[in-house]
């Protein structure tokens, strides 16, 4: 009570994460840069970014250098892009380039693993900018692919802390991420969010590392945090806009999609080269499941189901409608002329759907 009393109490409306930001009545939780920017020799990290990207495009170097630059040029901007870097060689310096800029963010920066990724607890994102997620393992279940996509894009995070209530803060976090697994992330084929790298140098010798980690330590951050805030142009990076499509990510996303995603991503794409029975291509708008399930699996080799070929076209952006036809009711999937389609009365889609019948006679089938 006497503390209430007192006028010169200190008290603050919020809790917020605001960096180089001054805060009217509220605490912030910025403490600073883990170092100052000073000019200085910038060979020993240019050897190391050539030697990890040697086999890219300049587009791509350019673009990573300039996903590195702008949260230092613009602080507390949360980018809707995440970096992967991956290679089949372990201690190659993948994590060692992560680490080296965690120096220039200093408390703002923390590593995580696997664990972390599913926790329930979040704190560890407390206070932070740049998050290193080491030795990402490979997965295919997509809630997992939600949970990393939800973390790159979300603009506030519900923070939960054992024995904490949960508490709101914005989330300033941009996420490189480091893995030996050349499916390290599920990827869908319109993902936009994952630059994703793979190393393809073998690791060279102790000295090159060695000169590396001298230099970090001698004042090295101080030089990388003075080149990249005022010797990298971001003026022509959007860091809201897609992350560059690379060849080691179109290799991930084939490993990431089952054959039945990738069945409908080509129904969505190139369906004409999909919708065909032998040799000749069915004119056809609407198809029930089951009749997709056909043209799929023709050999009845009981490769999907239904269920399994209903929620992959729900994943490849499709959507059906209950119409009435001269067989009884059916959930009709417009494939072709989708978005014309969804506009259109149910009359017209039974219209088209009994007109064709004839071009396509499903089997009736069991699993």
């Amino acid at each position: 009570n006497l503390w209430k009393e007192w006028p010169c109490r200190r008290t603050h409306g919020r809790l917020v994460y605001e960096p180089n930001e001054a805060q009217n009545g509220d605490l912030n939780m910025w403490q600073g840069w883990g170092t100052y920017p000073k000019r200085g020799d910038m060979k020993p990290f240019t050897k190391l970014v050539n030697f990890l990207f040697k086999d890219a495009k300049a587009s791509e170097k350019k673009w990573f250098m300039q996903w590195l630059a702008y949260p230092l040029q613009n602080p507390g901007v949360k980018m809707t892009t995440a970096v992967l870097l991956h290679s089949n060689t372990q201690g190659i310096g993948k994590s060692f380039l992560g680490h080296i800029m965690g120096d220039i963010y200093g408390d703002n920066f923390n590593v995580i693993g696997q664990d972390e990724i599913h926790d329930q607890y979040n704190d560890w994102l407390v206070g932070k900018q740049f998050i290193l997620g080491e030795e990402i393992i490979g997965t295919n279940k997509r809630q997992d692919a939600d949970r990393i996509k939800n973390m790159i894009t979300r603009e506030v995070v519900g923070v939960n802390k054992k024995y904490t209530p949960r508490f709101n803060i914005r989330d300033c976090v941009n996420y490189m991420f480091t893995s030996n697994h050349p499916d390290a992330l599920f990827i869908g084929k319109e993902d936009r969010r994952i630059f994703v790298h793979e190393i393809t140098s073998e690791r060279m010798n102790d000295k090159f590392y060695h000169e590396i980690d001298t230099w970090r330590r001698n004042g090295g951050a101080a030089a990388l945090m003075h080149y990249l805030q005022n010797n990298i142009d971001c003026e022509s990076f959007n860091p809201f806009a897609p992350a560059p499509t690379t060849e080691a990510k179109i290799a991930m996303t084939d490993l990431s999609l089952s054959d039945l995603d990738d069945f409908c991503h080509d129904l969505r794409t190139i369906p004409d080269t999909v919708l065909k029975l032998g040799d000749a291509t069915i004119e056809r708008d609407l198809f029930t499941v089951s009749e997709l399930v056909n043209i799929y699996d023709p050999e009845e080799k009981h490769r999907t189901s239904n269920i399994a070929m209903s929620k992959a076209l729900r994943r490849a952006g499709f959507n059906r409608k209950m119409v009435f036809t001269t067989k009884g009711s059916k959930k009709l999937w417009p494939i072709r002329n989708a978005p014309d389609w969804l506009t259109r009365p149910t009359a017209e889609w039974a219209a088209h759907y009994n007109g064709s019948l004839a071009l396509l006679k499903p089997k009736v089938r069991k699993f």
